[in-house]
């Protein structure tokens, strides 16, 4: 099996949501040991199970702890245009 994250351009993991001052955010404040993981086969799933484990994981100090439908299409379509589906296939330890 093969393990996935969700990373943005500026090699951040993605970990969960945190609502703050009414805006919905996709976490992405705590490192890799905390990081949304999956291990799967396939990456298509492994891609729906990370958007599910991030919109449905709340950060510490979230004003909420669950999202409306309206902020789960925003942070879905932030996930989709800002963070990339990467794996552990082909690397190596150091």
């Amino acid at each position: 099996m093969t393990e996935y994250f969700l990373v943005n351009h500026q090699d951040y993991f993605a970990t969960g949501f945190i609502i703050n001052n009414g805006g919905a955010y996709v976490d992405t404040a705590a490192g890799l040991d905390v990081a949304a993981a999956v291990k799967t086969a396939d990456p298509a799933s492994a891609k729906t199970a990370l958007y599910h484990q991030v919109l449905t994981h709340p950060a510490a100090g979230s004003e909420r702890d669950q999202l409306t439908e309206q902020e789960q299409a925003q942070l879905t379509q932030k996930l989709d245009e800002n963070f990339s589906l990467i794996s552990t296939d082909n690397l190596e330890s150091c």
